[in-house]
């Protein structure tokens, strides 16, 4: 028997609704239908359909976007815009000015303002257009990019993304230190935390879903990478005996020549296979909805400096395999994990900050994800060899709480965290967590200490959303 790709995608489907199940002419339900309709549901249907018509009419659906472009204080501020027009399929968004202005010692004042035009087609494909520019009022320099993603299939998920220009990145590109709150910390505590870098050139993307439950991502990019200095030291409040650090961090694993770094170019090649057996799923006409799985999630993904392309000076190869889980337990509540195992293997040449892998940590009051490393310094232990990397959390959904009659009208739940990593010069590196979250519906605060080697290496409060 062939191999069938559609066949094997469908595995899986709980529901199917064909483009064409609100289209069938009378002659077709004469037919099918065992029962014919009575009078009543004859003019309940044609009510029903003259109500489609008209909401689907051009007069109908611009009143309605008349109504949602409208611009408010709160949107602009805030919310953000986007300027709609349903019956062309098509809209305009903007960032919040909220978003669009930062701080940073390298840029000064930033203008990062941000655009994203969509189309959708008749047969639900949609592209999209991202044009950002960027502007550091203190180191006076202008950083245009532009980002294209086209969706060619909903169903399979097949998309191809296109990024280019010159952009300002943190050397770990999945921090969880958001600009804003780099910005408070810098102009308030005298903390430049995030550490940053010029990157210019492109990067081309395809993801494709080839089997349910299976996605791959490939993708190729060329950048010139440019190590940045400090050009500010502008602040709101100045705490006395502090003062800003230098743009590029300390490492612990820092080569003997420091990581200054001055100008790299490097061509990579990436490619990411994320896997969710049994996975579940809704096909509409729009697209296929996933429902998920009782299965982990498993992931495999590596990156190849590629020396000497295109004049590229950097030579490596990165791999990571991760397990990510989800788990009820009833009434004890719910469980969430997740297992990384990776490093660089083989030859590496010209190896800058820029490629090392990096852990997400956080040394701020603010937690932005509590799932990630909340006591550890951001680029103390990046690495360019082995790591394990494992994160749980256990939302106990007020199985404790509820047994106290004050807090179970309060409604707070309690939650339990663990983190740990090893590398070679982190050792083994714990952090315990204990918090509450749902706190007047949507707060959350955790307790956390860390534990290096078996020795208190610190503690911390953690603030952020748990509902």
């Amino acid at each position: 028997m062939a191999h069938d790709p559609l066949a094997q995608l469908k595995r899986g489907e709980v529901q199917l609704i064909d483009k064409d199940a609100n289209e069938r002419d009378s002659s077709y339900w004469a037919q099918v239908r065992p029962v014919p309709l009575t009078a009543e549901e004859r003019s309940d249907y044609h009510k029903k359909d003259s109500t489609e018509v008209i909401r689907k009419s051009r007069p109908y659906q611009d009143s309605l976007d008349r109504q949602r472009n409208e611009l408010t204080p709160t949107k602009l501020l805030v919310l953000g815009y986007t300027h709609s027009n349903t019956f062309a399929r098509r809209s305009f968004s903007v960032q919040p000015i909220f978003n669009e202005l930062q701080y940073n010692t390298v840029e000064g004042y930033v203008l990062n303002a941000q655009a994203t035009y969509a189309q959708r087609t008749d047969d639900k494909r949609f592209l999209t257009l991202t044009p950002v520019l960027r502007y550091g009022f203190q180191n006076r320099q202008l950083q245009p990019s532009l980002s294209v993603n086209w969706q060619l299939d909903p169903v399979r998920t097949r998309q191809v993304g296109l990024e280019a220009g010159r952009t300002i990145e943190n050397f770990d590109p999945n921090s969880q230190l958001t600009p804003f709150i780099n910005s408070l910390y810098s102009l308030l505590a005298n903390r430049n935390y995030a550490k940053l870098y010029r990157r210019e050139g492109a990067e081309i993307s395809y993801l494709w879903e080839p089997l349910n439950g299976l996605t791959v991502r490939g993708a190729a990019s060329y950048f010139r990478r440019t190590e940045l200095f400090n050009n500010s030291d502008y602040l709101w409040h100045d705490v006395a005996g502090r003062a800003f650090t230098p743009n590029l961090p300390a490492a612990a694993e820092a080569p003997p020549e420091g990581l200054g770094f001055g100008q790299s170019e490097a061509a990579v090649l990436h490619l990411n296979l994320t896997y969710r057996p049994g996975q579940r799923y809704v096909t509409r006409p729009d697209g296929k909805f996933n429902l998920g799985s009782r299965w982990p999630l498993f992931n495999l993904q590596g990156r190849f400096g590629v020396p000497h392309l295109l004049g590229a000076d950097v030579r490596y190869l990165l791999l990571q395999g991760s397990v990510r889980y989800s788990r009820q337990f009833g009434l004890l509540g719910t469980s969430a994990g997740q297992f990384i195992v990776g490093g660089f293997v083989g030859k590496q040449e010209g190896l800058t900050l820029a490629d090392y892998h990096h852990f997400s940590g956080n040394r701020t009051l603010l937690a932005a994800e509590f799932n990630q490393f909340q006591l550890l310094d951001y680029y103390q232990y990046s690495t360019r060899a082995r790591y394990v990397e494992a994160h749980f959390n256990h939302h106990f959904n007020g199985f404790i709480f509820n047994k106290v009659p004050l807090l179970r009208r309060l409604k707070w739940q309690e939650v339990f965290s663990l983190n740990y990593l090893h590398t070679e010069q982190a050792g083994h590196y714990v952090e315990l967590g204990a918090g509450v979250e749902h706190i007047f519906g949507l707060g959350r605060v955790d307790f956390y200490t860390s534990l290096q080697s078996g020795q208190r290496a610190g503690t911390g409060l953690r603030l952020g959303l748990g509902f």
